[in-house]
């Protein structure tokens, strides 16, 4: 028993012997090359350097804009010049959430599966078209007022809705091989410049109001938020805009 099993581990030695004979071996020299780890990490400033980024997030902060600059000072609009009561006051202030809800909701459904472009062909629409609703709200007429109230709570959602990817598409075609970091630095950047719009439309609604009255601050603003509209064409839609983004693409 002994003499058969010392036969059988002689046996197979020779076999593995064989096997690596058969194996060839590595050059010394071989052509696996190691890519040192990189170090380098995006930053918010590294994103806002780009105008495609920049220009996006500030419409984010006009649109805001639309909606805080009216709240200081439209409820003494309503009372002084259309005497209204506190009841149809609050109403009015309610409209623009009332219709904001299911047209938020509804865009979630409307637009799924749309390719990148036609989703930021809506955006330009909804920030160009939103003045309208500013200047509705700056009537003296009180149906105009409602209508713009109305509109104010559907025209401007598109950019709440579809910018954020937008933004975060933009800045994966300059940082590709950074997807984690440059998603969360883009949504820090739209929540950002979303608060310091409100912070404006809070500071310049009160502001102009006092100094050239409450229909020219519709104006003003309507123009401001019109301007920012033909921003975000020629930074972000334009063919010539493309070409730039891919020239600034990093590793």
């Amino acid at each position: 028993l002994a003499d058969d099993l010392e036969s059988r581990l002689e046996n197979k030695g020779r076999s593995v012997n064989q096997c690596n004979e058969r194996q060839p071996l590595l050059p010394m020299t071989t052509d696996v090359t190691l890519t040192p780890p990189t170090t380098f990490q995006p930053t918010i400033m590294h994103l806002l350097k780009h105008p495609r980024i920049l220009v996006s997030a500030l419409c984010i902060s006009w649109i805001n804009v639309s909606w805080t600059f009216v709240e200081p000072i439209l409820a003494s609009r309503l009372d002084v010049f259309f005497h209204l009561g506190k009841k149809e006051i609050g109403v009015i202030f309610s409209l623009s959430n009332v219709v904001y809800i299911p047209t938020a909701f509804l865009l979630q459904f409307a637009f799924f599966g749309s390719n990148m472009r036609r989703r930021r062909f809506i955006i330009l629409f909804s920030i160009a078209f939103t003045p309208l609703a500013v200047l509705l709200i700056g009537s003296n007429s009180i149906q105009c007022l409602i209508t713009g109230m109305l509109l104010l709570g559907l025209l401007p959602t598109p950019v709440w809705i579809m910018l954020l990817p937008s933004m975060q598409e933009d800045s994966l075609d300059i940082y590709p091989h950074h997807r984690r970091v440059v998603n969360d630095l883009t949504a820090g950047i739209y929540n950002s410049f979303m608060i310091f719009g409100q912070v404006i439309g809070y500071v310049i609604g009160p502001a102009l109001n006092a100094s050239v009255g409450f229909g020219n601050t519709t104006w003003i603003v309507g123009g401001l938020i019109l301007i920012q509209a033909i921003s975000y064409y020629s930074f972000v839609l334009s063919n010539a805009s493309d070409g730039r983004l891919k020239s600034v693409r990093k590793v």
